[in-house]
């Protein structure tokens, strides 16, 4: 079965639904009331957090929510009765007001994804993933959920080709950047959220496009003492994966090369390599695809069939050291990651 979250926020905030009369009713508050940019003149719920109302579709968020329709159904009884303990519920322009314990900014990301569903074509930042992958799990929305995991599961795969397509293809990203933030935001994300089956190719992503120092040293980086140690650790046995599989790939003639300068090619090709991977002071995975230009750059030393010999080995140790990169950052195999589902209950 897939992982679950270290804690159910559901189980917590479904049992909260019996006592929605003191738990959702607006409270008395001295700070201000904004009113945000979503504001749907024809909406009729008003949702209230951190002072900031929403105002938005009661049904909308009923159908895409399994918590919110439980809520709704506690609040407004079918057969047009009298809401629930009517006189403590608040209302703006006669819409009920509903506070919820969130951060106005995740509630924002929620209502826009869930208004804009077809439609939605923002690249969310990381701060935006979190609110998706918070409010989804929480409210139990699987295409909030769903929307923010496909994203890291593309850019962060578990297939080397699909790997190595979307290094070719960053103008395609499914995230960005915000100011301010860094892939080390990415890494307490996903592993705050369990979302096993993208960290191996993060965590090469990460360590591979880092130096030394800012994994040890960055006094400003989100990282935990253990993710640190984590990635510190897996960074030095990559590197060493690299080193040994990379040089290996490029030794030994084709049985069927008949050309002397080839023995001489192949000492110079290995002697770049170490040059190349051993003496810099980042990580090269190795795992880029072959192409026509390496075929042309080692065609300069060796022979056609030589060449060919190569770009076999070559694939052939980047699956070997795909396959086990899991473990190089303590972590199960492949056919062992798995991410949390979120499923709407009927």
């Amino acid at each position: 079965m897939p992982p679950a979250l270290a804690e159910s926020t559901l189980e917590r905030n479904n049992s909260r639904t019996e006592d929605s009369d003191r738990t959702f009713v607006a409270l008395s508050s001295s700070a201000p009331i904004i009113r945000s940019e979503l504001w749907l003149s024809d909406g009729n719920i008003v949702l209230e957090a951190e002072n900031t109302q929403f105002r938005f579709y009661r049904g909308l968020l009923a159908r895409h929510s399994t918590f919110f329709r439980n809520m709704f159904d506690v609040m407004f009884p079918p057969s047009n009765g009298p809401l629930v303990h009517a006189e403590d519920i608040v209302l703006v322009e006669e819409c009920p007001v509903v506070c919820l314990a969130d951060a106005a900014e995740d509630v924002s990301y929620m209502l826009y994804f869930l208004v804009e569903a077809r439609s939605f074509d923002l690249v969310p930042s990381i701060a935006n993933l979190r609110s998706a992958m918070c409010m989804g799990h929480k409210y139990t929305i699987p295409s909030l959920w769903n929307d923010a995991v496909q994203r890291l599961r593309y850019e962060f795969p578990s297939r080397l080709e699909d790997y190595q397509d979307s290094r070719n293809y960053d103008d395609n990203t499914r995230f960005h950047l915000a100011d301010g933030e860094t892939l080390h935001d990415l890494v307490e994300l996903v592993q705050e959220m369990n979302i096993q089956s993208v960290q191996p190719a993060l965590f090469c992503h990460v360590v591979s496009s880092c130096s030394l120092d800012s994994l040890a040293n960055d006094a400003s980086s989100p990282l935990s003492l253990e993710n640190r140690v984590m990635l510190l650790t897996g960074r030095a046995r990559l590197k060493d994966a690299a080193l040994r599989d990379q040089y290996q790939s490029r030794t030994g003639r084709s049985s069927h090369c008949t050309r002397p300068e080839c023995a001489e090619g192949h000492t110079r090709l290995q002697a770049s390599l170490l040059c190349r991977v051993a003496f810099i002071s980042v990580v090269i995975p190795g795992f880029e695809e072959w192409t026509d230009r390496d075929t042309r750059l080692y065609g300069r030393e060796l022979c056609d069939e030589c060449v060919l010999q190569v770009q076999l080995l070559t694939e052939e140790t980047q699956r070997k050291t795909w396959d086990r990169l899991p473990s190089l950052f303590g972590l199960p195999n492949w056919e062992d990651l798995g991410d949390p589902t979120v499923v709407a209950s009927r």
